[in-house]
């Protein structure tokens, strides 16, 4: 098959060929190098290898070995391109759906060139890491959350907002209660004094505006942060201050759902000290 020839069919077999293509950005590459990164036989190897070169995107170098042509570097770049883009999206997918449930325009393109944390089996925490390291950078922050999600991180956040991070949320009330219950003594003034909790009782996905980053996740049925994604890209920041102002308009007080002398009983605060 001569380059040009059939446009889609070539595309879709440099996609498939991915993992080789990126494997020869890295040097140049034998055939048990293709066997190895593809998974197949010899002759199977050979076969990838002779459609490559008939397409000119790989040429022999050495003996045995195998290199990009000049064309097959862009080419190589641009697969690998759009398979950590297509991946990122997939990534992003439960922030989409819920985005289109509730009637949220959501453009993904400017999270694909922020930062992706997506859980994996490794690092089920990624998100969550993510999300605490914007935290420590900043020293405001606006909160459209979901979910209480990754709750080992909560003592640590309860600590960065008791020492001085202004932050207001908008949640729904269980993630309220489930606040009242970790509360921790040496964090609970710092966090009446810093914290202003709005409730929201369907709120699409969570949005995090940090100083100058803006940050959605999306959460998997058991509440758990599946993905955080951050950009610095202003519209995407204006676009996050537009959402984030919707719902907390649409919000009702803490007070106004929860009772003020209960509160902080649960919290073992003294109203006249919040109030001071």
């Amino acid at each position: 098959m001569g380059m040009g020839t059939d446009n889609n069919g070539c595309l879709t077999e440099y996609v498939r060929r991915g993992r080789v293509l990126a494997s020869m950005r890295e040097g140049t590459v034998e055939r048990s190098r293709v066997e190895e990164v593809e998974g197949v036989s010899s002759s199977t190897a050979h076969r990838i290898l002779s459609s490559l070169r008939d397409d000119g995107i790989v040429e022999r170098a050495d003996p045995g070995e195998y290199r990009l042509t000049p064309t097959g570097e862009v080419v190589a770049r641009e697969v690998e391109s759009f398979r950590d883009g297509v991946s990122k999206v997939r990534s992003l997918g439960t922030v989409i759906e819920s985005a289109d449930r509730h009637g949220v325009g959501f453009d993904t393109e400017p999270f694909k060139r922020g930062t992706v944390a997506a859980s994996t089996p490794k690092n089920p925490y990624r998100p969550g890491e993510r999300c605490l390291e914007l935290l420590r950078e900043t020293d405001q922050l606006r909160l459209l959350v979901v979910s209480t999600a990754t709750p080992m991180f909560w003592e640590e956040k309860q600590r960065l907002v008791a020492e001085g991070r202004k932050t207001e949320i908008v949640c729904p009330e269980a993630v309220v209660e489930t606040s009242f219950d970790t509360v921790s003594e040496e964090t609970v003034e710092g966090l009446v004094r810093n914290m202003d909790i709005r409730v929201h009782d369907n709120p699409p996905f969570s949005v995090a505006l940090f100083d100058d980053r803006v940050a959605v996740g999306g959460h998997a049925d058991d509440g758990r942060l599946e993905v955080f994604a951050d950009t610095e890209d202003d519209e995407a920041y204006a676009w996050g201050e537009r959402v984030y102002e919707r719902y907390r308009d649409e919000s009702d007080g803490m007070f106004e759902r929860f009772d003020t002398e209960e509160v902080f009983e649960r919290i073992g605060f003294g109203m006249q000290e919040a109030f001071a």
